[in-house]
């Protein structure tokens, strides 16, 4: 991804038409990441983001993260280009001279952005005004509505009240990921060794911090997810005074100085406070590591939910076929009717109804039957859109996922496969704003059916494997990989003779039927 600084490096920017997701984007959740999508999804353009340095946009407050971290995210979403704007030389813009610049400079020839987007000096232009100026300069516009979450929109600020109040549940679901320290572990003042419970001391970075106080938390080591108990504060017992994470790992006493230990914040226990004295502070870390041991705990009852998403809540080969019959009509317009839907069938049977690697022999017998010269990596390329943008959703997906929910239960998604390809997805199933974690194979580095991305699944959503749930339809990723995890598994049967079970779980042919076995 290209990094343009603006004004500075106006000059630079390579000339090809574009399409624009524009906004601040400080903390690329749910609600940002429908903005961000739906420009993805307009292939014939040049995918880039514009946004703003956090350095001189007041109003905006504390980030919710790091300029860094936004950027590593749009990069993974896949787009070409990133604009980081400097707030003040924008500031001052009319809305036609802002939409002006666009359109001259960075070749915009479509432009994607929130409801609320607001532009131009003093904020004079919102979306009415936007929709008037792109028709004159002929720039296509797509104004996203709210992503809802309990029936009110997502928001960075909802997100903020959430880390003041300690909600990291909340916080969780409406970011789309876990909040994590993910910094490099520094020295402290060793007390914890003399306490009996040795931690580990992470700098804070300059983005909005959670409630100060002591969470349940799980630590990432040599690809383990090991309960924690973290403190979040100035530690005023102790006297210190910058804000820093340090973190209790339970049972474990390696030497962790100098690496880079993502620490998932799980719960609030309790505010931070001062003791009198240490063993007053020393008992009160043995009250909080019973607390987070409890809560790891196994129970025997299901606490938790993972789904698979392929071929459980969505339909893969009804969505691989739509993205095969948008290409097919872009680059062979000779098609149509029976036609087309017997050369998408095809397609979709040589990826084995959407399971890539691709045979492709039958797309090349295609092309050379109809004289089309498109290449094969061309038609991959264009998967990468049409295939998410095709999605179809299980019709019983939410209203089941929506009762689990008012049960109590936590949901959360655990899919194989990219991380651009699952999360794009994901986001235009419309289904993200239900769960309370999604954990994709290509982000966390390993797949099913392995073990450790179960763990990882089930311990950010605050449950051990064993009182977790798996719903899926794969026997040997989803049901085998699951109950060597130690987790329980139910079998969505499609009815495929060619995948038989090796193990007793219960089976069943639609989600509906799922609340029932709980």
């Amino acid at each position: 991804m290209m990094h343009y600084r603006l004004p500075a490096e106006l000059d630079g920017v390579k000339p090809r038409e574009r399409v624009l997701a524009i906004g601040m984007f400080d903390g690329v959740h749910i609600g940002h990441r429908a903005v961000l999508t739906a420009a993805l999804l307009q292939d014939t353009l040049s995918p880039a983001v514009f946004t703003f340095s956090y350095a001189d946009a007041p109003k905006k407050g504390v980030p919710l993260q790091t300029a860094e971290e936004r950027q590593k995210l749009l990069e993974q979403m896949g787009f070409a280009d990133l604009f980081c704007a400097d707030f003040s030389a924008v500031c001052d813009m009319t809305p036609a001279a802002f939409v002006d610049m666009l359109y001259d400079a960075l070749s915009v020839r479509s432009i994607v952005c929130g409801f609320n987007f607001r532009f131009g000096k003093n904020g004079a232009g919102d979306t009415a005004v936007l929709k008037t100026l792109c028709e004159k300069r002929g720039i296509r516009l797509a104004v996203q509505p709210p992503v809802m979450a309990d029936g009110v929109p997502v928001s960075s600020t909802r997100i903020k009240d959430a880390f003041a109040a300690g909600d990291i549940e909340k916080v969780r679901r409406l970011l789309g990921r876990a909040p994590t320290v993910c910094a490099a572990v520094i020295s402290g003042q060793h007390l914890g060794r003399t306490l009996g419970s040795p931690t580990i001391n992470q700098p804070l970075a300059d983005t909005v911090l959670p409630r100060f106080g002591v969470y349940a938390a799980v630590a990432q080591v040599d690809g383990r997810m090991l309960p924690a108990v973290t403190n979040v504060g100035v530690h005023p017992t102790v006297g210190k005074i910058a804000p820093q994470a340090e973190s209790y790992i339970l049972d474990y006493s390696g030497d962790l100085y100098g690496k880079v230990v993502p620490v998932s914040l799980v719960h609030f226990l309790r505010p931070e406070k001062a003791f009198s004295g240490i063993d007053t502070l020393r008992a009160q870390i043995e009250t909080d590591a019973d607390a987070v041991r409890r809560m790891y705990q196994k129970t025997g009852r299901i606490r938790a939910v993972l789904f698979d998403f392929d071929d459980t809540l969505t339909k893969r080969d009804l969505s691989f076929a739509g993205g095969c019959r948008l290409f097919l009509k872009r680059h062979f317009p000779m098609l149509d009717g029976t036609a087309l839907d017997d050369a998408a069938e095809r397609l979709t049977a040589a990826s084995h109804h959407g399971y890539l690697p691709f045979d492709r022999t039958v797309y090349d017998d295609l092309c050379k039957a109809h004289g089309v010269s498109v290449p094969f990596e061309e038609f991959l390329r264009f998967l990468q859109i049409g295939y998410p943008v095709s999605t179809v959703v299980v019709d019983d997906a939410r209203p089941t996922l929506e009762a689990l929910r008012k049960r109590g239960l936590k949901l959360g998604i655990l899919t194989n496969g990219s991380a651009i390809l699952q999360n794009r997805k994901l986001d235009i199933s419309g289904l993200r704003p239900l769960f309370d974690g999604v954990t994709v194979g290509g982000e966390e580095g390993v797949d099913k059916p392995h073990a450790a991305v179960y763990e990882r699944a089930a311990m950010r959503l605050g449950v051990p494997p064993e009182d977790c749930l798996f719903v899926g339809d794969n026997v040997k990723n989803d049901i085998e990989g699951s109950l060597d995890a130690g987790m329980q598994a139910v079998f969505v049967d499609h009815g495929y003779p060619d995948f038989p079970l090796t193990r007793p779980v219960p089976r069943i042919r639609r989600l509906t039927e799922l609340p029932e076995l709980i």
